[in-house]
Protein backbone atom coordinates (compact mmCIF):
# COMPACT_ATOMS: atom_id res chain seq x y z
CA UNK A 1 0.00 0.00 0.00
CA UNK A 2 2.87 2.37 0.79
CA UNK A 3 4.37 1.83 -2.68
CA UNK A 4 1.04 2.71 -4.35
CA UNK A 5 0.77 5.93 -2.29
CA UNK A 6 4.35 6.89 -3.15
CA UNK A 7 3.75 6.28 -6.86
CA UNK A 8 0.57 8.38 -6.86
CA UNK A 9 2.36 11.23 -5.05
CA UNK A 10 5.29 11.01 -7.48
CA UNK A 11 2.93 11.10 -10.47
CA UNK A 12 1.27 14.25 -9.08
CA UNK A 13 4.66 15.91 -8.63
CA UNK A 14 5.71 14.95 -12.16
CA UNK A 15 2.58 16.55 -13.62
CA UNK A 16 3.21 19.75 -11.65
CA UNK A 17 6.89 19.90 -12.64
CA UNK A 18 6.11 19.09 -16.27
CA UNK A 19 3.63 21.93 -16.36
CA UNK A 20 6.02 24.38 -14.72
CA UNK A 21 9.40 23.32 -16.06
CA UNK A 22 8.94 22.56 -19.76
CA UNK A 23 9.95 26.07 -20.70
CA UNK A 24 8.25 28.31 -23.18
CA UNK A 25 4.55 29.01 -23.02
CA UNK A 26 2.72 26.74 -20.59
CA UNK A 27 -0.96 27.63 -20.85
CA UNK A 28 -2.93 26.40 -17.89
CA UNK A 29 -5.17 23.43 -18.55
CA UNK A 30 -6.62 22.98 -15.07
CA UNK A 31 -7.36 24.97 -11.93
CA UNK A 32 -4.63 25.19 -9.28
CA UNK A 33 -4.59 26.15 -5.64
CA UNK A 34 -1.99 28.86 -6.15
CA UNK A 35 0.14 29.65 -3.12
CA UNK A 36 -0.71 33.09 -1.78
CA UNK A 37 0.08 35.39 1.12
CA UNK A 38 -2.57 37.91 2.22
CA UNK A 39 -5.11 37.48 -0.59
CA UNK A 40 -7.77 40.13 -0.72
CA UNK A 41 -10.00 42.54 -2.60
CA UNK A 42 -12.10 40.10 -4.60
CA UNK A 43 -13.85 41.66 -7.59
CA UNK A 44 -16.19 40.13 -10.19
CA UNK A 45 -15.58 40.68 -13.90
CA UNK A 46 -17.70 39.74 -16.93
CA UNK A 47 -16.04 36.96 -18.95
CA UNK A 48 -15.38 37.16 -22.70
CA UNK A 49 -17.44 34.86 -24.95
CA UNK A 50 -16.23 31.27 -25.38
CA UNK A 51 -13.63 31.67 -22.63
CA UNK A 52 -12.58 29.21 -19.93
CA UNK A 53 -10.97 30.70 -16.82
CA UNK A 54 -9.14 28.41 -14.39
CA UNK A 55 -8.77 29.06 -10.67
CA UNK A 56 -5.28 30.44 -10.01
CA UNK A 57 -4.86 31.77 -13.55
CA UNK A 58 -3.42 35.22 -14.29
CA UNK A 59 -6.30 37.15 -15.89
CA UNK A 60 -6.69 40.38 -17.88
CA UNK A 61 -9.43 42.46 -19.40
CA UNK A 62 -9.75 43.30 -23.07
CA UNK A 63 -12.54 45.62 -24.21
CA UNK A 64 -14.07 45.25 -20.74
CA UNK A 65 -14.19 41.42 -20.63
CA UNK A 66 -12.07 38.94 -18.68
CA UNK A 67 -9.73 36.52 -20.45
CA UNK A 68 -6.54 34.59 -19.70
CA UNK A 69 -3.41 36.70 -19.42
CA UNK A 70 -0.81 36.88 -22.17
CA UNK A 71 1.95 39.19 -23.31
CA UNK A 72 -0.28 41.08 -25.72
CA UNK A 73 -0.84 44.70 -26.61
CA UNK A 74 -4.08 46.26 -25.38
CA UNK A 75 -4.91 44.00 -22.47
CA UNK A 76 -4.80 45.01 -18.81
CA UNK A 77 -3.86 42.69 -15.94
CA UNK A 78 -6.56 42.65 -13.25
CA UNK A 79 -5.50 39.81 -10.94
CA UNK A 80 -5.64 36.09 -10.20
CA UNK A 81 -8.82 34.06 -10.79
CA UNK A 82 -10.41 33.07 -7.48
CA UNK A 83 -12.66 30.49 -9.17
CA UNK A 84 -13.01 28.45 -12.34
CA UNK A 85 -15.72 29.43 -14.84
CA UNK A 86 -16.62 28.73 -18.46
CA UNK A 87 -18.56 31.21 -20.57
CA UNK A 88 -20.03 29.22 -23.46
CA UNK A 89 -22.34 32.10 -24.36
CA UNK A 90 -21.95 35.75 -25.22
CA UNK A 91 -19.48 38.12 -23.60
CA UNK A 92 -20.77 39.11 -20.17
CA UNK A 93 -23.13 36.14 -19.69
CA UNK A 94 -20.85 34.77 -16.95
CA UNK A 95 -18.86 36.55 -14.22
CA UNK A 96 -15.65 35.42 -12.51
CA UNK A 97 -14.32 36.43 -9.08
CA UNK A 98 -10.73 37.74 -9.18
CA UNK A 99 -8.20 38.49 -6.44
CA UNK A 100 -6.89 42.03 -7.03
CA UNK A 101 -4.52 42.09 -4.03
CA UNK A 102 -2.10 39.61 -2.50
CA UNK A 103 1.34 38.13 -2.90
CA UNK A 104 1.14 35.13 -5.23
CA UNK A 105 3.68 32.48 -6.26
CA UNK A 106 4.19 32.09 -10.01
CA UNK A 107 6.55 30.15 -12.23
CA UNK A 108 9.24 32.28 -13.79
CA UNK A 109 9.50 32.15 -17.59
CA UNK A 110 13.27 32.66 -17.29
CA UNK A 111 15.78 32.86 -14.46
CA UNK A 112 15.38 35.87 -12.19
CA UNK A 113 18.38 37.07 -10.22
CA UNK A 114 18.16 38.01 -6.55
CA UNK A 115 19.19 41.58 -7.46
CA UNK A 116 15.89 41.97 -9.38
CA UNK A 117 13.72 41.83 -6.26
CA UNK A 118 11.66 45.00 -5.92
CA UNK A 119 11.42 45.36 -9.70
CA UNK A 120 8.31 44.90 -11.81
CA UNK A 121 7.46 41.70 -13.68
CA UNK A 122 5.19 41.01 -16.62
CA UNK A 123 2.88 38.29 -18.02
CA UNK A 124 4.58 35.66 -20.13
CA UNK A 125 1.29 33.75 -20.30
CA UNK A 126 -1.55 32.87 -17.92
CA UNK A 127 0.73 30.95 -15.56
CA UNK A 128 4.19 32.52 -15.77
CA UNK A 129 5.82 35.90 -15.23
CA UNK A 130 9.11 37.30 -16.42
CA UNK A 131 11.36 40.24 -15.76
CA UNK A 132 11.57 43.18 -18.12
CA UNK A 133 14.41 42.82 -20.58
CA UNK A 134 13.72 45.61 -23.05
CA UNK A 135 11.38 43.52 -25.21
CA UNK A 136 7.68 44.20 -25.68
CA UNK A 137 6.65 42.79 -22.31
CA UNK A 138 3.50 44.81 -22.09
CA UNK A 139 1.26 43.38 -19.38
CA UNK A 140 2.48 44.43 -15.91
CA UNK A 141 1.66 41.91 -13.16
CA UNK A 142 3.30 43.48 -10.12
CA UNK A 143 6.47 43.74 -8.06
CA UNK A 144 8.74 40.77 -7.34
CA UNK A 145 9.15 40.41 -3.57
CA UNK A 146 10.71 36.97 -3.05
CA UNK A 147 12.45 34.23 -5.06
CA UNK A 148 12.01 30.56 -4.33
CA UNK A 149 14.36 28.13 -6.05
CA UNK A 150 12.73 24.71 -6.32
CA UNK A 151 14.63 21.97 -8.16
CA UNK A 152 15.94 23.42 -11.39
CA UNK A 153 13.21 26.02 -11.75
CA UNK A 154 12.65 29.37 -10.15
CA UNK A 155 9.43 30.54 -8.62
CA UNK A 156 8.80 34.17 -7.81
CA UNK A 157 6.42 35.70 -5.26
CA UNK A 158 4.74 38.76 -6.76
CA UNK A 159 2.77 41.52 -5.05
CA UNK A 160 0.01 41.96 -7.64
CA UNK A 161 -1.45 45.12 -6.08
CA UNK A 162 0.87 47.36 -8.13
CA UNK A 163 -0.14 45.63 -11.36
CA UNK A 164 -3.88 45.75 -10.71
CA UNK A 165 -3.77 49.47 -9.91
CA UNK A 166 -2.10 50.40 -13.20
CA UNK A 167 -5.45 50.58 -15.04
CA UNK A 168 -6.99 53.22 -12.83
CA UNK A 169 -3.81 55.31 -12.95
CA UNK A 170 -3.77 55.23 -16.76
CA UNK A 171 -7.50 55.85 -17.10
CA UNK A 172 -8.17 52.51 -18.80
CA UNK A 173 -11.13 51.95 -16.50
CA UNK A 174 -12.42 53.97 -13.59
CA UNK A 175 -14.67 51.59 -11.66
CA UNK A 176 -14.24 47.80 -11.53
CA UNK A 177 -17.18 45.71 -12.63
CA UNK A 178 -19.43 44.34 -9.90
CA UNK A 179 -21.63 41.29 -10.31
Amino acid sequence: MKMKTVLIALACLMVEFYHDEIGGISWMSASVNRLCKNPGDVQSYPVKASTRIYKGQLVCVDSGYLLRASDSLGILFVGVAAEAVYNSGSSGDVFCKVYRKGIFRFSSFSAIEQARLGEQCYCADDNQVYKYSGDAHLCLVGVMVELEPVGTGTYVWVDIHKGTNLGSENGVFKEPFEA
